[in-house]
């Protein structure tokens, strides 16, 4: 059977979790509360601290899957959706700051409309057939713990208007460039090789391949 088309707006609202404009985004927004106040760089190395650590489990869950077959079989679960983790990270709280603090009710609406769109680019990215539905729910729960620090970091803190306006156009110029031009960075193939050469492995696990070698695994202690 031939797979339907996907329709290129799946592609789009993947962008947000794209590595190449989060990640130069986030390392921004951070040098900005950083030259802020005191309060401003704690919030922003706590801030850093958390998309560390986030990105490192997701690093690893990919590295170990194609290096030594980890995941759990029954879930199709391999590995932690990267995109959906890293557009947690940055959306809620980056649109947050662009709201002063006084104005609750505006913060919040802004802070869930970053929500929103971190969840649009995990479905979109199980609509690519990117991840199977468990990897994006294990991204929207460790994306959700990193956010919900990192917002609780970020409460008192505020990008002022000619920075906000600066984070504006770097976005829209960065999400242009990232609509129009292929920008995407190998990274999965960086991975597979990683986890394939830790391992000692001619080549990477692969997801087919691991999937029926538990089938037969199953079936083997059925016949038993």
């Amino acid at each position: 059977m031939i797979a339907a088309p996907v329709p290129g707006y799946w592609h789009l609202l993947s962008l947000p979790g794209a590595s190449v404009l989060v990640l130069p985004l986030l390392v921004c927004a951070a040098w900005w509360l950083t030259h802020d106040s005191a309060d401003g760089a704690r919030a922003a190395r706590r801030w850093l601290l958390a998309a560390a650590g986030a990105v490192a489990v997701v690093i690893t869950s990919k590295v170990a899957f194609y290096g030594w077959g980890t995941g759990i079989r029954g879930w199709n679960l391999t590995s932690v959706s990267g995109h959906t983790v890293l557009a947690l990270l940055l959306w809620p709280a980056l649109l947050g700051l662009l709201i002063p603090t006084e104005q609750r009710a505006r913060r919040r609406l802004a802070i869930g409309a970053g929500v929103l769109l971190g969840l649009a680019c995990g479905l979109s990215r199980l609509m690519l057939h990117a991840h199977p539905p468990s990897e994006v729910i294990a991204g929207v729960v460790l994306g959700g713990l990193a956010a919900a620090c990192v917002l609780q970091a970020l409460r008192g803190q505020h990008l002022p208007l000619p920075r906000t306006t600066s984070a504006a156009g770097l976005v829209a110029i960065v999400g242009l460039l990232l609509a129009i031009l292929p920008l995407n960075l190998p990274s999965e193939r960086w991975f597979a090789t990683t986890g394939a050469y830790l391992a000692g492995r001619d080549k990477p696990v692969q997801r087919k391949a691991w999937l029926l070698e538990g089938q037969h695994a199953s079936m083997a202690g059925g016949i038993k």
